[in-house]
């Protein structure tokens, strides 16, 4: 099979263009992300104001304490109902931005792992652009990919913690087996 130099270099402007366009729609997701975090935590600070349960204005100091007697019975009375009305508002959009804001990272993730995929598909072309008319012992293209592009699979990633657990669990075991012998 006969390679032309120019549909290559085409192929590989091709991929180029494929990773700058990934690169945009990660910067989207992470500029998203940013307001998301944002909203997060100006609903978090201004929870008594969206549930409408700001204290209310203290009563006019007046010669008759009945009127700041009477006040402070219904703070007292309220106050419970205040916090736990504030706390629900807080934990539930809390927890459902947490949520976007999970999902906004694995596509931010995914859309970088995809543009070093392309722009690996496109080193490797331009390598064997480079190497087309040489007999240097250059690798097959299929041996180039292979060793030029990075593991790209759409399983779920571990965790830094996860990683941490896995790794000392794997020191634990080596210094067991260290011990034994």
């Amino acid at each position: 099979m006969a390679f032309e130099p120019e549909e290559i270099r085409k192929l590989a402007s091709s991929f180029r263009e494929r990773a700058n366009n990934q690169i945009k729609q990660s910067r989207l997701v992470a500029i998203i992300l940013l307001l998301v975090s944002a909203l997060a935590f100006g609903v978090f600070f201004y929870a008594p104001r969206i549930t409408g349960t700001a204290t209310p204005p203290a009563a006019s100091l007046s010669n008759d304490n009945t009127v700041l007697i009477e006040y402070y019975r219904y703070v007292g009375r309220n106050e419970f109902s205040r916090m736990i009305a504030i706390l629900a508002v807080r934990v539930a959009v809390t927890v459902t931005l947490l949520f976007f804001i999970q999902i906004l990272w694995s596509l931010y993730r995914y859309y970088m792992r995809l543009a070093g995929y392309y722009s690996a598909r496109a080193d490797c072309l331009v390598l064997v652009v480079s190497h087309l008319h040489r007999d240097d012992g250059l690798p097959t293209v299929d041996d180039l990919a292979q060793l030029v592009s990075p593991a790209f699979d759409f399983s779920k990633a571990t965790s830094p913690t996860e990683a941490t657990v896995d790794l000392a669990r794997i020191l634990v075991e080596a210094s067991k087996s260290v011990r034994s012998k």
